[in-house]
């Protein structure tokens, strides 16, 4: 992980340590869980203090923190396409995931799931497909 951040030029100086974008993925993913139990409000608050976590405006941010936090935007925005009135929130933080994911430099890194970015090797997410 340290190497794939080095890479991008990120040497885990005084803006980001590893616990912090670590905390920022272990919250997405505690919150995704009260999402899915139906605690809305509860997934909301903590996939905010996730966001956080995030350095946004770092376009130097390890790319496995980058994928992490566009999974955190996505979890959020699709929480928010499902309450009324909050379609824009929605729409808004699909669009910064988005950014987030052409921002990547290693274009093989686009797209990737946030499964790639630690030793978790699933989410209760990539479980949707035994509900259909």
């Amino acid at each position: 992980i340290v190497a794939l951040c080095a890479e991008s030029g990120n040497s885990f100086g005084v803006d980001e340590t590893p616990m912090k974008p670590s905390m920022g993925k272990a919250l997405g993913l505690v919150a995704s869980c009260y999402a899915r139990a139906g605690s809305a409000v509860t997934a909301e608050g903590l996939l905010q203090s996730a966001m956080d976590s995030f350095n946004i405006d770092d376009e130097n941010q390890c790319p496995l923190s980058q994928i992490d936090h566009r999974s955190v935007l996505l979890y959020y925005s699709s929480l928010c396409s499902n309450w009324e009135k909050r379609e824009t929130d929605a729409l808004k933080n699909e669009e910064l995931a988005l950014k987030i994911n052409n921002q990547l430099l290693n274009e093989n890194f686009r797209g990737l799931s946030s499964i790639y970015s630690g030793l978790l090797f699933f989410t209760i997410s990539d479980f949707e497909w035994l509900e259909h």
